[in-house]
Parts: C-alpha cells; sequence; structure tokens
C-alpha cells in the first residue's frame, strides 16, 4: 500500500516585500475586533478575570506597529564598564537572508511541526495552544503565564521579537496577541513564515536565520537541506545552545527525533522517510564548527552564558526551556546593549599574560589539541563585586573554549583562610597569637577503618607555632587539628559556603583531608577569589557580576544590577586575617609577590603538584589565579614550584592594574589590640625566663588579650661537661642554670606516615635533657676522664666530648691517629672547648684520640686519656677504647680542624636563616575521600 504524505497548498499572494499600509473595510474591521475579542476574552478567563480596564489600557500602551520592524533584526552589544564597544553580536557573514521559495518544503515543514502545527490555519493566536499551556503552566507553577510550556505561535512570536519588551508581563501578553492579529491582517502566511524563518529564529554559534543555521551546522546551502538536517534545525531553536549538536549531540538527537516524529505525526512525511532520516547520525551529518574570533572571548562567554541568559530568561517567562529558548533569540538579534563590568586594560593585560608561554613550564598539545598546562585568572573590585578581568585559559580556540575560571580544581592550602583560620578566629576559638602543635597526629576517617597522617611537604614537625606562623608557612597538622577537633568539620562547610563556595560535599565534611584542600569535586576560581575579596571587603561577601545593565533595542532598561551583600565575617576577624595573609607576602609561601603596596595572599599547591593556586588582594583589588593540566590521568601532568608561575603572573597582571589607585592599607578596626609581646610557645605575656628567641608580638581582639605569663619554659640545673642533669657529684664550676622548653608528650612518627618512621616535633631539642650526668664521680685525679666520641651526621663525623676534675686546667691538646698516619698528629692544640668534632674522616675506618692537659703555667700532663673510634658504614655504630697512658706528647703540628659548634646548633641557625624562602606544598587528593590517606599521602603546603 501507498503511503500518503500531506502537501501544504500555500497562498503567495503579497509575496513582494513592500512597506504595508492599512485600509481596513467594514469587513476586515469586523474581522480583527472578532479575533481581538476572542483574544481578550481568553486573557480576562486566564487572568482569573482581570478588570476589563487593564485590558483596554495594555492595548493602549501597544507600540506602534512598524511593518519594516519585522525584517530588522538588530545586532546585541556589548560594552565595558567605560561604555565603549566590545563586540556586537552580529555577523554579517552568518546573516544571510534568503526567500521562502529557496526553503525546501520538508525544511519548513519541520519548523511548523514543532512550533505551530495550527500555523496555516489560525489568526495570529490560536486559543487551543493557549489553554492547552496555560492549564499545563498554571499546575507546575501557579501562574498560568509562567511555566514549561509555552502557547505563542509563529505569528507571536515574530511579534515579540520585532515589536514587544522581553518582559513577561499579562500587559504584554495582551500587546503580544493584538499586533500577532495585526500582522496576520496585513501579511500573508508565506510572508510569516519568511520573515521568522529569516529573523526570527537562532541556532547558536552566532547563526542567525536559517540560511546561517544551513551553513554553520552543514556547510551547505539552505536549498540542499535534507528532512533529518531540517528536523536538527528546528530542534536547536527552543534552547539553542544546550541543544545545539556542537555542545551537546544526544539532547540535540532527542530533539530531532520529536520533531521528526511530530512531522510523521502530522503527515509531513512519510513513515519510511521517518526511519531513513532517523537512522542518521549526529556526526553524519555536521561539518567543522567554525572558528570564533570576538574579542576577550572568555569574559564575553560568562557574560552570555552566566549572566545575560538567565537574566534574560527570567525576564521573558521564568525557568522555562522556551524562555531560555526566547532570551537566546532576544539576545542576539532583539537590539540589546550589554553595560558590563570589563576594565579594558586590565583584560588586555590578563590576557596577554596568559598568553605568554613564557609563564609556564615546558608546554605540550593534548590529545584533543589543547595546550597544557593552563591557567585561569580572576581580577574583581572587592567593594562593589564587579569582575573587572576573567581569562578561561590560554590560546582560546575551537577545541579549547572551556572556561577554566568556572571549573573545579583541588584547591591545594588556598583554602585554609577561608574554612579554617577566618571561622576559627570567628568563633573565638584562637587568635594570631595562639599556639598550635605542629607535631605527628592521627586522625581518624569516619564511616571507615582507616586512619589518616598528614605531613608538611618539607616532611618535618616545627612543633609549638603561633597559629600566624602556621598559616603564613602553611602548616598541615596544625589546620587538621583545628578542623577536625577544635572548629569542628561543620561549622567550617557552614562559614566555606557562606564565604560562597558551592561544590562542598557531604564526603567532604567527613574527610580530614579537606582541611588542606582534598575535596571530592574542588573548587571553582572565581567562587575562590570572590571569597579572598570578602577579606579585603571588611568581611561582607559581594555576590561577583559581570553585568551592571542592559537595555532593549527602545533604549529602556529592563535590568540593573543589584548585587547581593552579606556580612560573613566581623571586620576584625576579616583584618586580622589579612594582617596574617599580609605576613605570607612578608616573610611566607607568597614572598615573590611584589606589588609595591600593602597586600596579602595565600598559595596553594594540591597533590604531587597538579595545581598552583595563588590568592592575592588589597583593599582595591582581589586576583586569583590558577595553573594546572585539564586531565590529571596525564603523563606529567605536574608542575614543578608552581608557585613560581603564579607569583609571575600576579606581579604581570596586578601590579600594572593596581597602577594609579590610591595606595591603602587594611583599616584596623576598633575593636583590635596590640602589638602586643607574647611567647612564641604559649601565646602568652612573656615571664621573666621566656628567651628573647621566643617572644614575638601580636594583634588580639579586645576580649581575646592574653593576661597570663608564659608557662612553656623552666628552669634546670645541668652539668656544662656532660650536658646532662646535674648530680651531687658534678663540681660547682660545672654547674649552670639554663632555661628549656617543658616536657610535654608527643608522637613519634612511624611506618603510617609517608616521611617515614622516628620523626619528632622539631622544638623537642628545646628540652631539658632526661639523662643524668654519667661523667662526674669516678675516675682519678690529674686524668680528664670521660673522654668519649660518636659518629655523627650518618658517618660524615666524629664528635668528641670531654671534662676535667682539675680546677687548674687552663687547656686542651687533642691528637688524633688515623688509618694512614705512624703516630699521633696535634689536630687541636690549646683549646678551652671540651667538645670537638673531626670532619675529616672516612666510613669504615678506625680513628683513635688522644687527649692531654695544659696547667694554668703552660705545662702539658704527662698522662693522656684515648679513645678509639670506628666508623661503621651500616649504622654507624662506634668501638670505643678507653686508656690512660703516661708518655710525652709527640711534636705540635699545624691544625687541619676548625673549631665548630655543636653540629645540631649549626642546624638550628640554618633553620632560621632560611624560614623566610617561599616554601612549596603539596596537597592530595582522589574522588575515594579515603584513598591515599592511610598513609598519610594527603599532602599540602
Amino acid at each position: 500500500m501507498s503511503q500518503n504524505k500531506k502537501t501544504v497548498t500555500r497562498s503567495r499572494s503579497n509575496k513582494k516585500k513592500t512597506k504595508k499600509t492599512f485600509k481596513f473595510s467594514n469587513n476586515s474591521m469586523r474581522n480583527i475586533l472578532k479575533y481581538a475579542g476572542i483574544a481578550i476574552l481568553v486573557i480576562i478567563f486566564l487572568s482569573g478575570g482581570v478588570a476589563f480596564g487593564m485590558t483596554i489600557a495594555a492595548l493602549q500602551g501597544t507600540p506602534d506597529f512598524d511593518p519594516e520592524r519585522m525584517s530588522s533584526a538588530l545586532p546585541s552589544e556589548i560594552r565595558d564598564r567605560n561604555g565603549n564597544l566590545i563586540v556586537r553580536l552580529d555577523r554579517e557573514q552568518y546573516r544571510v537572508e534568503t526567500d521562502l521559495d529557496d526553503v525546501p518544503e520538508h525544511t519548513q515543514q519541520a519548523f511548523i511541526a514543532i512550533e505551530d502545527d495550527n500555523f496555516y490555519d489560525h489568526r495570529g493566536f490560536d486559543p487551543r495552544g493557549i489553554m492547552r499551556a496555560a492549564t499545563t503552566n498554571f499546575r507546575t507553577t501557579g501562574n498560568p503565564f509562567r511555566g514549561p510550556q509555552g502557547g505563542s505561535t509563529i505569528t507571536q512570536q515574530l511579534v515579540k521579537h520585532a515589536f514587544l519588551s522581553p518582559k513577561q508581563q499579562l500587559e504584554r501578553k495582551i500587546q503580544e496577541l493584538w499586533l500577532a492579529i495585526q500582522v496576520e491582517r496585513v501579511y500573508t502566511k508565506d510572508e510569516i513564515l519568511e520573515f521568522y524563518l529569516n529573523n526570527a529564529v537562532y541556532f547558536n554559534h552566532n547563526a542567525y536565520g536559517i540560511q546561517a543555521g544551513s551553513q554553520v551546522y552543514f556547510d551547505k546551502d539552505v536549498s540542499e537541506l535534507t528532512v533529518e538536517e531540517s528536523a536538527l534545525l528546528a530542534g536547536v531553536i527552543k534552547h539553542p545552545s544546550r541543544l545545539s549538536p556542537f555542545n551537546n549531540p544526544e539532547d540535540a538527537k532527542q530533539r530531532q527525533e520529536l520533531v521528526l516524529r511530530s512531522m510523521k505525526s502530522q503527515d509531513f512525511i512519510t513513515k519510511d522517510e521517518y526511519k531513513t532520516a532517523k537512522s542518521v547520525g549526529i556526526d553524519d551529518m555536521l561539518t567543522e564548527l567554525p572558528e570564533r574570533t570576538y574579542p576577550n572571548p572568555h569574559f564575553v562567554d560568562y557574560v552570555i552564558n552566566e549572566e545575560v541568559i538567565p537574566i534574560l530568561t527570567e525576564i521573558t517567562g521564568g525557568s522555562s526551556e522556551e524562555a531560555r529558548g526566547q532570551a537566546e533569540n532576544l539576545l542576539y538579534h532583539g537590539g540589546l546593549t550589554i553595560y558590563t563590568t570589563m576594565d579594558k586594560s586590565m583584560q588586555q593585560t590578563a590576557e596577554n599574560v596568559v598568553n605568554d608561554s613564557n609563564n609556564y613550564p615546558t608546554t605540550r598539545e593534548d590529545a584533543s589539541g589543547v595546550t597544557q598546562p593552563q591557567s585561569a585568572v580572576v581580577l574583581a573590585d572587592p567593594e562593589s563585586g564587579e569582575l573587572r578581568a576573567l581569562v578561561g585559559g590560554r590560546n582560546y580556540g575551537i577545541n579549547n573554549m572551556v572556561n577554566r575560571t568556572l571549573s573545579r580544581r583541588q584547591p591545594g592550602s588556598v583554602m585554609k583562610p577561608i574554612n579554617i583560620y577566618a571561622p576559627a578566629i570567628e568563633e573565638r576559638i584562637i587568635s594570631p597569637g595562639s599556639v598550635l602543635d605542629d607535631a605527628p597526629m592521627v586522625f581518624d576517617i569516619p564511616d571507615t577503618n582507616r586512619t589518616y597522617t598528614p605531613e608538611n611537604f618539607n616532611r618535618s614537625f616545627a612543633g609549638l607555632v603561633t597559629a600566624r606562623t602556621a598559616l603564613v608557612r602553611s602548616l598541615n597538622v596544625p589546620a587538621v587539628d583545628l578542623y577536625v577537633n577544635e572548629l569542628g568539620a561543620n561549622k567550617a562547610a557552614e562559614y566555606t559556603e557562606q564565604f560562597g563556595i558551592t561544590t562542598m560535599t557531604e564526603s567532604d565534611k567527613r574527610n580530614p583531608a579537606a582541611a588542606i584542600g582534598g575535596w571530592d569535586h574542588g573548587v571553582k576560581p572565581i567562587e575562590v577569589n570572590a571569597a579572598f575579596a570578602t577579606l579585603a571587603n571588611e568581611g561582607v561577601r559581594v555576590e561577583p557580576y559581570a553585568v551592571r545593565e542592559i537595555q532593549d533595542r527602545n533604549g529602556d532598561i529592563i535590568y540593573e544590577a543589584v548585587p547581593e551583600k552579606k556580612p560573613v565575617l566581623s571586620e576584625e576577624t576579616a583584618w586580622l586575617v589579612s594582617d596574617m595573609l599580609k605576613d605570607t607576602v612578608n616573610w611566607g609561601t607568597a614572598s615573590q609577590v611584589n606589588l609595591g603596596r600593602p597586600a596579602a595572599a595565600k598559595t596553594g599547591t594540591s597533590q604531587n603538584q597538579r595545581d598552583g593556586w595563588l590568592s592575592t588582594y588589597t583593599p582595591n583589588l582581589a586576583m586569583t589565579v590558577w595553573i594546572g593540566y585539564d586531565r590529571h590521568d596525564a603523563q606529567g601532568s605536574s608542575i614543578s614550584n608552581p608557585w613560581r608561575y603564579t607569583t609571575s603572573m600576579v606581579n604581570q597582571i596586578m601590579g600594572p592594574s593596581l597602577e594609579g589607585m590610591e595606595i591603602r592599607n587594611f583599616q584596623r578596626p576598633s575593636g583590635i589590640q596590640g602589638p602586643i609581646s607574647i611567647s612564641t610557645k604559649s601565646g602568652l605575656l612573656p615571664s621573666d625566663i621566656t628567651p628573647d628567641d621566643y617572644i614575638t608580638s601580636d594583634y588580639f581582639l579586645n576580649n581575646m588579650v592574653p593576661t597570663q605569663e608564659d608557662n612553656a619554659f623552666e628552669e634546670v640545673e645541668i652539668c656544662l661537661e656532660s650536658e646532662q642533669l646535674a648530680t651531687e657529684d658534678c663540681p660547682e664550676h660545672t654547674l649552670e642554670t639554663k632555661v628549656f622548653l617543658k616536657d610535654r608528650s608527643y608522637m613519634t612518627t612511624d611506618d603510617r606516615w609517608t616521611g617515614g618512621p622516628g620523626r619528632v616535633p622539631a622544638d623537642t631539642e628545646l628540652m631539658a635533657p632526661e639523662e643524668s650526668c654519667e661523667i662526674h664521680g669516678d675516675g682519678e685525679e690529674g686524668v680528664s676522664p670521660g673522654l668519649r666520641g660518636d659518629v655523627i651526621h650518618d658517618g660524615r663525623a666524629i664528635r668528641l666530648r670531654w671534662s676535667s676534675l682539675r680546677e687548674d686546667i687552663a687547656g686542651y691538646n687533642l691528637y688524633k691517629q688515623g688509618p694512614q698516619d705512624d703516630e699521633f698528629v696535634l689536630i687541636k692544640e690549646n683549646t678551652a672547648n671540651t667538645f670537638f668534632v673531626d670532619n675529616d674522616i672516612s666510613e669504615g675506618e678506625t680513628y683513635t684520640y688522644r687527649l692531654t692537659e695544659i696547667d694554668e703555667e703552660g705545662n702539658e700532663s704527662t698522662f693522656a686519656q684515648t679513645v678509639t673510634i670506628s666508623v661503621v658504614t651500616d649504622d654507624t655504630s662506634t668501638e670505643q677504647e678507653d686508656q690512660v697512658e703516661d708518655e710525652t706528647p709527640p711534636d705540635q703540628e699545624q691544625e687541619n680542624n676548625q673549631d665548630t659548634d655543636d653540629p645540631e646548633e649549626d642546624e638550628e641557625t640554618e633553620t632560621k636563616e632560611n624560614e623566610h624562602e617561599p616554601e612549596e606544598e603539596e596537597n592530595g587528593h582522589s574522588t575515594d575521600p579515603t584513598d591515599d590517606l592511610e598513609n598519610g599521602n594527603n599532602q599540602n603546603d
């Protein structure tokens, strides 16, 4: 049996496109009034009996019917904060009008089938469609005019595009119906359809009108469109961005098949044609998407997709899919003027720096041809929330249009001020001068039988430190301890959300590694920047935005930004955190930042240095930069020392951007006292015995000022010769009272820690010795008892120590005999010290040392103490033989070793000298929040 296909008979009268004039006969006027009356009755019914006077008022405010506007699709413009044009959203090569005669019939039918199946029968509006849409919307939203279902005919869509404000109001609906009736009176159906296909349809990718859609999607003339291609285009216009096959091929295919079913049900195509068209894959139809070349593409994309489209969607009818499609159509040919917050100079500077390959390590292209590593930059005004510059990556192109300012990346330690230190200060748990313990700790991972043992990047533990030092040096253990045991994960999450971070999950809240950046899905640079801008703005968060104002084609303002402002912290807390982060720039992990004015900053590095972050702010500007690879599973996806690149970008972008702005410091509130001197080991006021090296000064909230004296130190009497606790046998001249850090409980690392076993906090060296003197109480008078030695520095040196029972000793001579020496060689003459470090040794060899005494008259004793030490390569053990010899010392020879301090003291000095160097950071994360945690693999700066 043959299949029948319906053919539509169309009127071709009045095909010539000339300006229409109105000459109403009595019959035509009666017809208009008849349909207008029906329209008014429908509206009054739907509005629940709205007063007839309101309808008359709406009709009186209807714009003049100017037929020329039917074919005048006006481009919208995006302008910067000074009103200068950024881009005109219209390119002539993508707006090509065509006659309806050149549009295949099945193409026309595709649009009619899905958009207005009663097109050839109604007189401008379809009462059945209006009632159907109103009923659905009322059930969904309680408002017949706002909801997921649209009842507009092709004629109404054309009228909305050409004449009316986008605002979805009852008044506009009345005007829309009235104008639709007039259009139907003046133009033929074919003319209306031609106007519609040329001027009222948008296909995304800057394609306006059916001819442009055909060229952009299929690289062919509209006359060559197939059934399946026509159905694809007809499906796109409802939601051009989401239904674009280039963006979402699966959604586009589903929509295309809906159009094909509608065409089949209306007998526009046969079953065989339906099956054939349905079987063609999306990839088999599409051509390569043309390159976009408009300026400042990431900022423009953000303005369009993140702000203008949602704004216009709300204006045109809420969150429905049809409303969003109307919003996109309005944007691209509604003649809008969009004023943004962009500072053109800052934006251009940011783009130049981001695109400069010198600001990256060695680059390569991934499998998609995208340059790696990538970066993202956000620059905003903290007080107003206005985005001044935004760059979502380098080398923007057809395969690289991702706006990475909106991508979620592992934050590393950049979040510590936001989710730990600021909340802890606000909750009065700590002050900047409060003392935290950077020591080995074990944390349980909730809902598992596993534990978490965090490490610092340098695999060492500092011991007791102030909160300021812990944050500035980005120490991990104090942060995790605060997060888990003091502040609490739920309270931390509450503040994090108030700062505007939207990506924290429930599992993040249960995961102790979230304290130092181990998040399920990471964070967005644009949200991180807004969080730090909150600190810059005295604790008040302002929602970041890029669109100041939108005007319609008539110059009427249809949108004006009123950014939401929300207090998150007190101004005192914000100032204290900012003051701490100023030290991150002065001597911490961001010490390479150089803006020539007061600035605060926080760095962050994720596990294996895959992501590098730097958020920097002044009272004038806040900037966040991220650098990393788009995919972490790629080989070589880590960046060595990412802070080098992030700080360079901040200096190159933020520095010039601040030029000409007033140099401002963070204004200290009245509720702050200080600087007040405190002990760095207790956070309390210094006592009489607090060593000067452990006294600093800091700021406090008025009700948090310390009043008690330091209790972290104690005085202990020791024997100078043994450097152990003094006993009653120690001679008086060997006794001295010294100040030590009080003993406290601490853990020693074991195999659960990534850095290995046997490590303790560094400041345990400041504690008093645990053992009593073993030198005094034995030995002969005139002999130096206790000459002893041990191998140190993993076999690279021998340390000798000794003492004397006689008070008339003025000095000592030390001799050495090595494996190549036939006799003892003088290596230290007449030294007053009671220790010596010999660095001139070799592993696997044995050395003998002889010590003699020199009295006050310069006489050398005939007695000598001897010790023999073997340097064993396996475990650096020592073998000693003590003996007393009666002999005359050999001739004195030239010294070959320098006198030196205790090497442990050297190491401590070196640490102090280098504490201002930028410290690298590291943090770990996996999709499973417990992955990499059992052995402490989740580490950060």
